[in-house]
């Protein structure tokens, strides 16, 4: 384990809110905008830079995943101000806290997951085989699941399979590697439902059913037409899935669809949010008009499975939001683009209503 400074978990910078700038006629202005410093989110050739964003109740900030500054930016939705940054070993892909074990996890660009216990204040690597991309955390059973990527054989290696790895967390011991489930396709996450107690490893058109326990296969429930790229858990036993054409409210304990959204009005949302305040969902996707892809922020009635409101914004926006549950502000990851109103790296705030 590496030992790194008390501050990087307490405030390392605090930035005022600026006005948005440059935002065209038909795109609606953030209410705020947060710049993250250091290198810009699109500096990196062929790499996205932000693939997580979500608000987490135990310590009511909101947390960032910064690929290109190797850290996870902490921001502070009761200010709108970045309120410090958790430095990784390597670009970071999701980041998971449990704060009744004071630990944190995140999946790595890299072959290890960053393993925080923020008790003793120390960083450590696990090493898991392959670089990571979305994942899930059980809180009850204090284990992360990883999806991974196949690795191609070498000279000196044999080929891995696309898998999830199992790595539990523990304030005495740290975290250690406990299996790995090989898959014939990379699921995208594997994020954990409560309803039944199981990790959903989402693949290209069906779900499948994880016990976190034994850490097997145990069901499948499929997807046609759909590829899942994360959910969002909402009232009724229910969940939004983010998908590459439109969005489905699933039935978190049988898998069935019980309501679709059409892609006309939101779709390749990569990661959705809800808000149990206003119980809405919000996504953050796109609609194409005119062959051209249009970035749009939509609200969808959780009990109804309405869209009660969409907005087309700024065109450097990443399809990932979080919600923050008390003033109902949505957050959006955004990067220079043409036409756009950022110059590096932003997070833009929008107000659910005009």
């Amino acid at each position: 384990m590496h030992r790194f400074p008390a501050a990087v978990v307490t405030v390392l910078f605090l930035l005022a809110m600026l006005p948005a700038q440059g935002a065209g006629a038909a795109v609606t202005a953030p209410k705020a905008v947060i710049n993250i410093p250091g290198i810009g989110f699109n500096s990196t050739a062929g790499s996205a830079g932000v693939d997580f964003i979500d608000y987490f109740a135990g310590t009511k900030m909101i947390y960032l995943t910064d690929r290109q500054n190797k850290g996870v930016d902490i921001i502070d939705p009761a200010s709108n101000t970045l309120a410090g940054r958790i430095p990784m070993a390597d670009g970071p892909r999701q980041f998971f806290l449990d704060s009744s074990i004071n630990m944190g996890a995140a999946t790595l660009s890299t072959t290890t997951m960053g393993i925080i216990n923020f008790n003793t204040n120390t960083y450590q690597s696990v090493r898991i085989g392959a670089a990571t991309d979305l994942g899930g955390y059980d809180p009850v059973n204090h284990i992360v699941a990883a999806a991974s990527s196949a690795v191609a054989a070498t000279a000196t290696s044999e080929a891995i399979p696309p898998m999830v790895s199992f790595v539990q967390l523990d304030p005495t011991t740290g975290g250690t590697l406990l299996s790995q489930l090989p898959f014939t396709a990379r699921p995208e996450a594997s994020p954990y439902d409560s309803a039944n107690g199981m990790f959903l490893a989402l693949e290209a058109t069906d779900i499948a059913l994880i016990d976190p326990v034994t850490q097997t296969v145990t069901d499948k429930w499929d997807l046609p037409g759909y590829t899942p790229h994360n959910i969002a858990w909402g009232p009724n036993n229910e969940g939004l899935v983010g998908c590459t054409t439109g969005e489905v409210v699933l039935n978190a304990a049988t898998g069935a669809i019980v309501a679709r959204i059409d892609g006309a009005q939101v779709g390749g949302s990569d990661q959705v949010a809800y808000n149990p305040t206003s119980q809405t969902y919000v996504a953050a996707g796109s609609v194409t008009r005119s062959g051209m892809k249009q970035p749009v922020l939509a609200w969808i009635d959780a009990i109804g499975h309405q869209v009660t409101k969409v907005i087309d914004i700024d065109s450097g926006s990443f399809n990932q939001v979080a919600v923050d549950p008390v003033s109902g502000m949505a957050y959006v990851a955004t990067q220079p683009a043409i036409g756009g109103a950022c110059t590096s790296a932003c997070v833009f705030v929008y107000a659910p209503t005009s």
